[in-house]
């Protein structure tokens, strides 16, 4: 056969390889996997509600992660899902995470990575990684350390900051090496890859913010924490970034968070994320009574985690620049450079809230608070009633009513923090008691959480 009779099978085979190219999946890089720290409390578990829609537990679904795709602001996160409605998983990104329930949580990243059980909920990882995934050539390992009802103050306290260390920073610390330790088992994929810690993400603040003092320390505590962590792991440039408590009323607290970012010792590598710009109002959400978790917004948790993501690329392109080891793609493959359209963003745009606005069914994120509107669907885990008090006489025969602010923190002082067991791999399964300050708002009475649905 002559070479002019091969020339058009040559072109059959080149035309048939290269359209098993395009339908095969992404072959991974070769050499190392890019590890993320995501760690803080249950706005890092996630709260976002995906698809449920019940009426009376979800407010008709509005607000969920399936309406807020379907909107126009939602129209960048389309790629999210496919066009029959399955969800996409990525076959470069994975996640890690083991529950405060106890539940081991592995695999390729897509929704249902939230401390609840099924594939109901979101935390700011989906955002996060479709951002981190579309940026870099090596594939993607984020591993989730969080616990709803903790303060830097106590729970999470870093060693520089004096005092007794928190047993949830040693637990984060104890959690993520295990997952690196067990990565090649939970996720093939990367058996053969060498895991390469890239960032540390910080998503934090409820519980501090509703008490003065913790408040006050909330800076310098960051400022030790992000220092702690980048000498725990011997890497002085570490990218650090902290996404701020938009959901929080108070500015005060929420400048404490970015001071903190800005302390010289740390500001280096360290980027600060306001997300109070995604925060919608309560009647457009599907928990409207759930402030402290964002009233349950899949489009609030996605747009947060995609900010700080976004944040997370800059600092680890910059570092490569400035010499480290890096290896970022020329652009993104899935998410794209520009940020949605600003105007969606904007305090004044439909459906988000204003200062002041969110006082309504407002509870410290705390195991040992109850809110006063929790959804059947989504029980939080059995936990100890609080003990009541006596009731105290006023001191004097008038008083002036309480600021939001104050009224906030005097609502939902003294939770107790729980601490987690010697072994990473176990939780317990109820809270210890509140201590003797807890508090209740005056005539409100504890709930009993009902049996999930979901």
């Amino acid at each position: 056969m002559t070479l002019r009779r091969l020339a058009p099978l040559r072109i059959a085979v080149l035309v048939a390889l290269a359209f098993v190219a395009l339908i095969a999946p992404r072959a991974l890089a070769d050499g190392v996997v890019r590890v993320y720290l995501l760690a803080g409390q249950s706005n890092m578990e996630g709260h976002g509600v995906v698809d449920l829609d019940d009426a009376r537990d979800y407010n008709g679904g509005r607000g969920n992660l399936v309406e807020f795709l379907a909107s126009d602001a939602g129209a960048a996160f389309r790629d999210l899902r496919r066009a029959d409605g399955a969800w996409v998983e990525r076959d470069d990104v994975f996640v890690s995470y083991l529950t405060a329930n106890g539940e081991r949580k592995d695999g390729p990243l897509s929704v249902g990575f939230a401390v609840h059980g099924g594939r109901h909920h979101i935390g700011p990882e989906l955002g996060i990684g479709r951002v981190l995934g579309g940026a870099f050539e090596e594939p993607v390992l984020l591993v989730k350390t969080a616990w709803g009802g903790k303060s830097l103050m106590t729970d999470f306290r870093p060693p520089s900051a004096g005092g007794e260390t928190g047993p949830f920073y040693r637990q984060m610390l104890e959690e993520y090496r295990e997952a690196i330790a067990a990565m090649a088992k939970r996720h093939p994929a990367l058996a053969d890859r060498t895991p390469r810690l890239e960032g540390v993400i910080w998503f934090q603040g409820w519980n501090d913010a509703c008490d003065d003092a913790a408040t006050a320390a909330y800076a310098d505590n960051l400022a030790h924490l992000i220092a702690d962590l980048r000498a725990e792991f011997k890497d002085a440039t570490l990218p650090v970034v902290v996404g701020e408590t938009g959901n929080w009323d108070g500015a005060e607290f929420r400048d404490q968070q970015r001071a903190g970012c800005e302390r010289a010792a740390v500001a280096a590598n360290t980027r600060f994320v306001p997300t109070r710009a995604f925060l919608r109002a309560a009647d457009a959400c599907p928990n409207t009574c759930h402030g402290h978790h964002w009233y349950g917004s899949g489009g609030s948790y996605l747009e947060a985690g995609d900010a700080m993501g976004r944040a997370m690329r800059a600092l680890v392109e910059e570092r490569a620049k400035a010499g480290a080891e890096s290896n970022p793609k020329p652009g993104p493959k899935a998410a794209p450079d520009a940020a949605p359209d600003a105007a969606v963003h904007s305090q004044a745009a439909a459906g988000r809230t204003r200062e002041g606005l969110l006082t309504r069914g407002r509870t410290r994120d705390s195991a040992d608070s109850i809110p006063r509107c929790l959804p059947r669907s989504s029980p939080p885990p059995p936990r100890t009633p609080p003990r009541r008090r006596p009731r105290q006489q006023p001191t004097s025969s008038s008083s002036a009513p309480a600021t939001t602010a104050s009224w906030q923190r005097s609502f939902s002082r003294g939770a107790a923090s729980r601490s987690p067991s010697s072994s990473s791999s176990t939780r317990s399964a109820a809270p210890s008691a509140p201590s003797a300050r807890s508090r209740r708002r005056p005539g409100s009475r504890p709930r009993r959480a009902r049996t999930s649905s979901a």
